[in-house]
């Protein structure tokens, strides 16, 4: 099945609290965008086909990352898929978005020891900085890991990474943080997976840290992303994914913004659904950013 474009760009009516997320009538705008870009293709017939095909694409001794189409595959596949991956140690290199209106899905493959790292690090010092607000604690928000969440019956996907504020309850509970990892040769792809998060989750996923870690030398780009109103209006409230904040680290912890900013700041109210007397942001400074690349950076060498 061929996968055309929309014309139209992704958009999001009304308020940033209260997102309704992209059609489900229709299929995903960024799911359609990516899949346009990726060059891999296989036509899905069994989890051993499939799961062989992975074997032959993985490089354990490299941080690349690559991205596979599969049509003919469906969400009721995965655990199996998922239960022959983790058979051949291969289920934490793969990320699934599927797409059920496409009769579809894309695998983001990652191996190498710099998915695992960076989202890990990245998490536990976004919850070290949560546990410093007054009135929190380290139980004020959990970890969800690369937990499938599902639009039911309409299209479902998997973070690198993700937090979730401890008033969500269930298994089903969407993130209202998700931290993706990739290398800086696909970042083009990345954006389209922090797009998905903001326009499908109908609100509930309201930040992005998109870091895409680097080689020879090593590098580390980090982005924030989350709704936003358009610079430009035709007087509808229309909102739209957008990254906000952006930080390029070189190899010796250097840290600049091409966008202008001056550091990761992370809105209380995108980590967490009630309201607080003292909505403290969490706050990444330059210094702190450097730190924690050049911490990578060793810990990779």
């Amino acid at each position: 099945m061929s996968v055309t474009s929309q014309n139209q760009s992704s958009q999001y009516l009304g308020n940033p609290g209260d997102c309704p997320g992209a059609a489900r009538s229709s299929p995903s705008n960024p799911f359609e965008k990516q899949a346009l870009v990726i060059t891999h293709r296989l036509e899905y017939k069994s989890p051993e086909e499939l799961v062989k095909t992975l074997e032959g694409t993985v490089d354990f001794e490299r941080a690349e990352q690559s991205f596979l189409y599969v049509h003919g595959i469906r969400e009721c596949d995965c655990e199996e898929i998922q239960r022959q991956l983790k058979a051949v140690a291969l289920r934490f290199a793969v990320r699934f978005t599927f797409e059920d209106s496409l009769n579809a899905a894309i695998l983001r493959i990652m191996a190498g020891p710099e998915r695992g790292m960076v989202s890990s690090e990245l998490l536990t010092e976004i919850r070290r900085k949560i546990a410093s607000i007054p009135g929190h604690s380290r139980h004020s928000i959990f970890s969800v890991g690369a937990t499938l969440f599902r639009v039911p019956g309409v299209r479902s996907k998997e973070g690198d990474q993700g937090l979730r504020p401890d008033t969500r309850l269930g298994r089903e509970a969407w993130a209202s943080l998700i931290i993706e990892v990739g290398c800086p040769e696909i970042q083009n792809l990345l954006k389209f997976d922090a797009e998905w998060w903001l326009l499908n989750s109908e609100g509930r996923t309201r930040f992005v840290i998109i870091a895409k870690i680097g080689r020879n030398p090593f590098s580390l780009r980090i982005e924030g992303w989350k709704m936003c109103p358009p610079t430009t209006g035709n007087g509808r409230d229309l909102w739209i994914p957008k990254c906000i904040q952006d930080f390029d680290i070189d190899s010796t912890g250097v840290v600049s913004s091409p966008l202008g900013s001056t550091e990761l700041r992370i809105p209380y109210n995108c980590l967490f659904d009630r309201s607080s007397p003292t909505p403290q942001p969490i706050i990444f400074t330059f210094p702190e950013l450097s730190s924690f690349a050049r911490g990578m950076f060793e810990v990779l060498q």
